[in-house]
């Protein structure tokens, strides 16, 4: 059984919390890979090498947004978007306009995008340009202490 099956959602919360105070700082530092089915508008954004993973939503509102996470760990390792052109993007000017800059480089369609971490390159092309921003508009899933 894996771990994020055995916890109750209470307890859950608690840990995933626990192990992703970091995570903006930890996820800048990781490779990352964007996936994008065009037709079903899908988009995956995930980092580091690859893992068994679960998808977890924080915000029952946030209908399209879903943290990939490491099930042992309980660590985030990206984010999957569900009507990312149609709904998500659009709501953020900025996502929207670094969607628009990266499908003038990668075309208007399906993508698969390797990017080195931070750490191994200053990288400004339009997917990282678009990765950043993703990350920027994400809702940090740890509660700020009173």
């Amino acid at each position: 059984m894996n771990k994020s099956n055995a916890l109750a959602d209470e307890e859950f919360a608690e840990c995933f919390f626990k192990a992703n105070t970091d995570w903006r700082d930890r996820l800048g530092n990781e490779s990352r890979c964007i996936h994008y089915d065009y037709d079903s508008d899908i988009l995956q954004l995930k980092f580091g090498t690859p893992v068994f993973i679960i998808l977890h939503k924080m915000d029952a509102d946030d209908e399209e947004f879903e943290w990939v996470v490491e099930d042992d760990s309980l660590q985030i390792v990206g984010v999957e978007i569900f009507d990312f052109r149609q709904d998500y993007a659009p709501r953020y000017p900025s996502l929207q306009a670094a969607y628009e800059f990266l499908c003038t480089d990668q075309g208007v369609g399906d993508w698969h995008i390797l990017l080195p971490s931070h750490k191994q390159a200053k990288d400004t092309s339009s997917a990282t340009v678009f990765a950043d921003t993703l990350l920027e508009c994400a809702r940090d899933p740890v509660p700020v202490p009173d």
